[in-house]
């Protein structure tokens, strides 16, 4: 793909080298956070609007599920119950984990049949049953993606995998289980990252994690007239929300052996992931598969998702093009045959001045979309209709989440003028709204053109995406709590895009003031999954929202409930959504 090669190659910092990346315009707009070197970057029971679950009892044997895969053992989870030890059986055959410290791991598991050769854009398949016992204390291969930014992890077409972390000591209840969905724009990023190891949270307290893979990139989100025309659904492309959903069957049928309650299944995810929990949430496939969800800095009704099927097929037409599978009666055949080096390298092109969340809404794009199935309809009409799966929400972002995006050091070519402001504006925004935003973020306000553009992000694409989000589930009765994470991490001189994670995975460990925040925010996080109220055990009352109050808790050293963030740049913002 050519249309934006007039614009220079992007170099993005990794570890303690540096790679060059031609990035797509919108690829990485969602980038994996914390890997980056500078950036630390058929269940269900009863679920009420207030999220307190019921039971956990096995099911009987149950139906096929959304993705077409039997329940095997039921909805209540494999066979045999609570199962104790390193070796667990489940519904596709025996495993052998380890035990790390005060908890079991059950690594590199896998969820689906690898997605390859003529599964490729399928919906995830059944897993073939093993004999034996399968290793499971290494984390499986990554979805292919760019080089370089998931570390030593190895990627793979073959990548539906998950990992499992439980108490050492098997509980005599099932514990509520929480599923992380990682980040990365959905082209980058592995549940394999050593930033999403579940061992400490699970040693916090009595609960189960699980980290899940998805098909990424093209391999997750290509749509092609052809592949629409063999799909029985009549669509294609949003396969790596497919994954997500059967993972989330895969936890329903055998997560009670590991003494997880398939009752009590909260989704939490950042970037990427955050905005795959409020995916989720709105598909009607869902139903059941989980009870509450959390969204860090999902951008999840910013208005990027709203594409169309036919315009993400036509997006797919050029880039099969651009493959040389440009024959329509071949393409499908054509494109199975490409390496799955040449669809990552689809990705390889380049940046414009503004950055990432600025490139043009042509072509191919690795973002969700409506296709007309998976996601019937706009996330954002999902939400506000009412529409979207009825569980709890806890969301928010941080303070400077949009500087990655406008910093020379990682994704962005500075724009330095109001020429540029204006140019980088208008590949998202009509001309009318951009005179708009421009009048409201005048450059004479801030240090530069770029400092302007970042603000614009900042409160565009994260703030007020997520208190748009809480009104609309607030107003259709769900309990929802808002926080800002405006900590600023020892070392660190922003609350950077992800740099809440390490704390919510109880990973910060040296400085007293990240351990004490730490130990607070996973007070929260745990006691929302458990019952869809946060508080309590003491902690600072964190308000439950509703758009009179404009309530959020502040996630700093001194945690405090607030009001009204940036409330009057919100409202300018109900006003304007961006084009896809």
């Amino acid at each position: 793909m050519t249309h934006l090669a007039k614009w220079p190659t992007l170099t993005i910092p990794v570890g303690k080298g540096m790679k060059s990346m031609r990035a797509n315009g919108m690829a990485l707009g969602l980038l994996l956070p914390l890997t980056l070197g500078s950036f630390g970057c058929g269940g269900g029971g009863s679920s009420g609007t207030d999220g307190s679950g019921s039971g956990g009892a096995a099911g009987s044997a149950g139906a096929a599920g959304t993705t077409g895969m039997a329940g095997a053992a039921g909805a209540g989870g494999a066979p045999g119950g609570i199962q104790s030890g390193v070796d667990i059986d489940i519904d596709s055959g025996s495993l052998t984990g380890e035990e790390r410290g005060g908890s079991r791991a059950f690594l590199g598991v896998p969820f689906a049949a690898p997605p390859v050769g003529d599964l490729r854009w399928k919906p995830p398949a059944p897993v073939e049953p093993w004999t034996g016992s399968r290793d499971a204390t290494a984390v499986g291969a990554a979805c292919p993606q760019p080089p370089g930014l998931i570390g030593s992890l190895a990627t793979n077409e073959d990548c539906l995998f998950l990992n499992v972390w439980t108490p050492k000591d098997a509980p005599a209840e099932p514990v509520p289980v929480m599923v992380w969905i990682h980040g990365g724009a959905f082209a980058l990023g592995s549940a394999g990252e050593p930033l999403y190891d579940g061992q400490a949270l699970v040693e916090h307290g009595d609960r189960v994690v699980v980290t899940i893979n998805y098909r990424l990139g093209a391999l997750g989100l290509l749509a092609h007239p052809a592949l629409t025309a063999e799909s029985s659904t009549g669509s294609s492309g949003n396969y790596w929300l497919l994954d997500q959903i059967a993972a989330l069957e895969w936890v329903q049928r055998n997560i009670l052996a590991f003494g997880g309650d398939p009752d009590n299944v909260t989704i939490f995810g950042e970037s990427a992931g955050g905005a795959s929990v409020c995916a989720l949430m709105a598909s009607p496939l869902t139903g059941g598969l989980f009870h509450r969800g959390i969204s860090e800095s999902g951008l999840c009704n910013s208005g990027l998702f709203g594409r169309a099927l036919a315009d993400q097929e036509a997006g797919g037409v050029t880039a099969a093009t651009d493959l040389g599978c440009g024959d329509a009666a071949t393409a499908a055949t054509c494109l199975r045959g490409k390496t799955d080096a040449e669809l990552v390298g689809l990705f390889q092109l380049t940046v414009p001045p503004g950055g990432l969340l600025y490139a043009p809404a042509d072509g191919f794009v690795s973002f969700p979309f409506v296709d007309g199935y998976v996601l019937p309809t706009p996330m954002l009409d999902r939400f506000t209709g009412g529409d979207a799966q009825s569980v709890p929400l806890m969301l928010g972002t941080n303070g400077d989440e949009a500087r990655i995006f406008h910093g020379p050091e990682t994704f962005a070519q500075p724009v330095t003028d109001e020429a540029g402001y204006r140019e980088a504006l208008g590949r998202r925004f009509a001309p009318a709204d951009v005179d708009a935003i421009v009048a409201e973020y005048p450059i004479a306000s801030f240090a530069s053109a770029n400092a302007a553009l970042t603000k614009v992000s900042d409160d565009w694409a994260f703030v007020c995406t997520a208190r748009r989000t809480a009104r609309a589930t607030a107003a259709a009765g769900l309990s929802t709590y808002l926080y800002a994470f405006e900590h600023i991490r020892a070392g660190a001189t922003t609350s950077d895009h992800g740099s809440e994670i390490a704390l919510v995975f109880g990973q910060s460990t040296v400085d007293p003031a990240d351990r004490a925040l730490s130990d607070a925010m996973v007070g929260y996080w745990t006691r929302f999954a458990a019952t869809g109220d946060p508080n309590g055990n003491g902690a600072v009352t964190w308000p439950k929202y509703d758009a009179t109050g404009d309530q959020h808790l502040e996630l700093v050293a001194m945690i405090a409930a607030g009001s009204g963030r940036e409330s009057q740049k919100c409202d300018f913002w109900e006003g304007i959504r961006p084009r896809n």
